[in-house]
């Protein structure tokens, strides 16, 4: 059955456009698009925050190569807990994760405008630089207070 027949979805709204064209593929085929890659740098992700002290620093042993299975029972029982707490709404869901998207944008355009700031003796066209991600950061703020209010 194609995609454009069966309604919308929680793919439809988590996936976006690349779950809109492996849709019509199967659902293994947007697996190995959308999840795996999610799934595979998670432990990545957390390496990183650990080094960073933002997670204990047991968890910077965690392998870029092969996955941790420790970080994929981690991943997994916090995606269960949530998936509990909104009882599977997937409005809920949808919120939580474009909360979670235009924070990260917010906090990377406002660490690119600090480090262009930082280094304007090295660059020339550090105003240049520094204007487009205060504008990024300005539009992603707002559409995060709009999401959150």
């Amino acid at each position: 059955m194609p995609f454009w027949r069966t309604g919308p979805s929680a793919a439809w709204y988590l996936g976006g456009t690349l779950a809109l064209v492996t849709s019509s593929f199967g659902r293994r085929s947007s697996y190995w698009s959308v999840a795996r890659p999610v799934s595979l740098n998670g432990p990545r992700v957390m390496a990183n925050m650990a080094v960073d002290s933002w997670l204990p620093r047991r968890f910077s042993a965690l392998s870029n190569d092969s996955p941790c299975r420790t970080a994929f029972l981690l991943m997994g029982a916090a995606s269960l807990a949530v998936l509990f707490y909104t009882h599977g709404s997937v409005s809920a869901l949808v919120v939580m994760y474009s909360i979670n998207v235009f924070l990260t944008f917010s906090l990377s355009q406002f660490g690119m405008a600090k480090f262009f700031f930082q280094n304007r003796n090295k660059d020339k066209a550090w105003a240049r630089h520094i204007v487009i991600h205060l504008i990024g950061l300005v539009l992603c703020v707002t559409i995060l207070i709009v999401t959150i209010y």
